[in-house]
């Protein structure tokens, strides 16, 4: 059966298998011989962090030495001004958004009591209780003002 052993013997390997094996040892020989060459980097690397810390500091301070050596005064450095191609002009602003705050555009013109059904002129359209204006709900119409509900925000519109 193909894929599987029989009796003692080993299967043989598709060509597939052999090409995936080939490239598995190339690589890890090519790992194996970076390892070798390269050995005390790896191990100084991790065997201990200071010495890559003393390292890094005695290159910053020989770094330091050259620049000392240069004849430059430390404070001519220091002391440069301004940017010359430094425009204020040109500096990017971060934008800050405000929330919008709704308007109530929504006026009461006038209100009609009566005992069967009282009703409330808002922005020219006649409105009564349970009718919707602009997203409002219209709850209550009483003699001067008018109660309006948006979800939870109850807005009280007075005659005038």
């Amino acid at each position: 059966m193909h894929g599987q052993k029989t009796g003692g013997n080993m299967k043989k390997l598709d060509k597939r298998e052999k090409n995936l094996l080939i490239v598995l040892i190339v690589a890890l020989t090519i790992g194996a011989l970076d390892f070798i060459l390269n050995m005390d980097s790896y191990l100084s690397f991790y065997s201990d962090e200071n010495v890559l810390i003393e390292q890094t500091i005695n290159k910053q301070a020989q770094k330091e030495e050259k620049i000392a050596k240069r004849n430059v005064p430390a404070e001519s450095l220091k002391n440069w001004g301004e940017d010359p191609f430094y425009d204020p002009a040109l500096r990017v602003r971060k934008k800050i958004y405000k929330p919008k705050i709704e308007k109530i555009s929504l006026k009461l013109k006038a209100i009609s009591m009566a005992e069967s059904m009282s009703v409330a002129m808002i922005n020219n359209k006649v409105l009564a209780i349970g009718d919707l204006i602009d997203g409002y709900i219209v709850k209550n119409i009483q003699e001067k003002e008018v109660t309006l509900v948006k979800g939870e925000q109850t807005t009280i519109l007075k005659l005038q």
